[in-house]
Formats: C-alpha cells, structure tokens, sequence
C-alpha cells in the first residue's frame, strides 16, 4: 500500500505530526510512506524512520511572485514529482485549501481515495476547500490535542486501532569520535562550564557580549507558543464522524499552528 502524507508546514506542525508515521508501520504492513512538505522543513523529516520519498515545494515563495517564470517553472517540476507515482490513499493533515490543492493534484491508483478533515479543531485552523476537494471528510472531536488529532485522522481513514502513546520514530546519530560533548550541546569551545548549568557568582561577561543563563538538565524552559494554522470550515465530500477518545483531554487545548 501507498499513502501520501500532505503537512506542507511549519516546524512545530511537521513534528507533531511525526507519530503517524509509526502507526501506520504498525498497523499496515509493507506500508510505503511518502511525504510532502515545503522544503524548509524538509531536514526535520531525514531523521524520522520509515519515510519513503520526501517530496519538496516552495508555495511560500511561489504566491509572492505566482506568474513568474521561475515559479511556473518550479510548479511543474513539482507536478511531475508529486505525480510520478500513484497513491491508495493521501491523506491532507493539513486542513488549508493550499494542503487540499497538493492533494488533489497527487495522483491516485485505482479505488484509491483523498481523505481530509470534515472540521475545525480547537487551537487549529481549517479551510473549506479541505472538505470539498477530499473523496472522504473525517469529522473529529472538537476538543483535541495536534498530535492525536492526526494520528486520529489516519486511524479513522485507514481503519486501525492506535497504540496509547505516540512514538515520533527519530532515528539516533551517534556523535563523531573525537567530538566534545560541550560542542554537541551548543556551548563554545574554551567557555568556562559550570556544574549544573549555575554561573559562578562572582563571574562577569566580558567584552558587552549578551550572557544567556542556561538551566540544569531536567530543569524547566520557558513554553514557547506554536505557530498558527487558516481558518473556516464547510462541507461538502462524504463525512464520517469520530467521537471522542479516552487520550484525549478537552481542558487541555491544541497548540495553534501555522497558516503560512
């Protein structure tokens, strides 16, 4: 089986979506699992397990200037990549109408299906055109955290159970011999190093340069906020509703994502 995942962005979105990919090697075996996304983001995806073709574009840059000859130029490059092969399902995790128009360009084997989200989820955005352009429109509980809610999607699409914690599958990459583990962790060869992150009292920044204070392992670090998704919903393919799931928490809100 083939599935084309459709997540074009942002950082923080491409992450939490990273556990599909484990459940869908679980519970469809043989599975090939291809990906596209905007090709900032594409890194990000080198060190997740079970990928098959990492597929790139640049709408970001392209809406700026959609009529160039660069742009029309890069799409159709685009096309033939994302159109090489055929799909039984591809499956937009998306919801903006830039995610659904990937998708219903991608071509599908015969009796393959598109499936999308039938409704906005609270903290995330959502765009008609998702709906109306799938073959299916998967309604989900309004009240769920971003990672379950695509993990939920694919379950619902695909028709298997999910495992009860998610795996994000990062493949490990041992450090180069002779590398010093304080270059690892970011912090400048011949800078003094202090035991459990705590600068020495009597100790001063030289030269006017900026000090930042970095905590002891385990310690907490200041939330950082997600980026946001679009926004409006609609219908119009055909909708299959999903109640709600036991892991999910509706007093805990999904992060906002991007809408870039």
């Amino acid at each position: 089986m083939k599935i084309l995942l459709v997540k074009l962005s942002s950082l923080g979105d491409v992450i939490h979506t990273l556990p599909v990919v484990q459940d869908l090697r679980t519970a469809v075996p043989g599975v090939q699992i291809d990906w596209v996304l905007e090709k900032a983001f594409a890194p990000v995806l080198q060190h997740c397990q079970g990928l098959g073709r990492v597929l790139t574009c640049e709408i970001r840059r392209w809406r700026k200037s959609p009529l160039s000859a660069s742009t029309r130029s890069e799409w159709r490059a685009f096309m033939a990549q994302l159109q090489a092969q055929s799909y039984d399902a591809v499956i937009d995790l998306q919801g903006l109408t830039k995610s659904a128009v990937v998708a219903r360009c991608a071509r599908l084997a015969p009796g393959g299906k598109r499936y999308a989200m039938a409704n906005r989820t609270e903290g995330s955005g959502y765009e008609a055109p998702t709906r109306w352009l799938a073959d299916v429109a998967i309604t989900l509980p309004v009240h769920i955290h971003a990672v379950l809610r695509g993990r939920l999607l694919c379950a619902q699409a695909l028709g298997y159970c999910l495992e009860e914690l998610p795996d994000y599958g990062l493949k490990v990459i041992p450090a180069e011999q002779g590398t010093a583990a304080p270059q690892e962790a970011g912090i400048q060869p011949g800078a003094d190093s202090f035991p459990q992150g705590r600068p020495k009292e009597d100790s001063a920044p030289s030269g006017g340069s900026e000090v930042h204070e970095v905590g002891s392992v385990g310690g907490t670090s200041p939330a950082q906020g997600s980026p946001k998704e679009d926004s409006a919903p609609s219908g119009g393919s055909e909708v299959h509703e999903v109640g709600s799931v036991g892991a999910t928490s509706p007093a805990q809100g999904s992060p906002k994502e991007d809408s870039a």
